[in-house]
């Protein structure tokens, strides 16, 4: 009998555990959204319509006259 109880109670005890896994990771989740929505909120806007921007330009590269190659874009006098 004591077996029996020992054996139920590990059972009963792992069964916690895993739950107590799942609610954490669940909120951990939960956690990580909301700050990824928070920092996309918080990001400054160029200006214009959002999705206006452009990646190179934030970033101070130009494309070349062919437009293969790209260069630092020049930076203005006393930066």
């Amino acid at each position: 009998m004591q077996r029996l109880q020992v054996g139920l109670f590990g059972l009963a005890l792992m069964l916690l555990l895993v739950g107590l896994a799942n609610i954490i990771m669940d909120h951990a989740k939960a956690n990580e959204a909301a700050m990824a929505a928070s920092s996309k909120a918080m990001m400054p806007n160029s200006g214009g319509a959002p999705g206006n921007t452009d990646p190179l330009a934030d970033i101070s590269m130009v494309p070349d006259a062919s437009g293969k190659v790209m260069h630092p874009a020049p930076h203005p006098a006393g930066h």
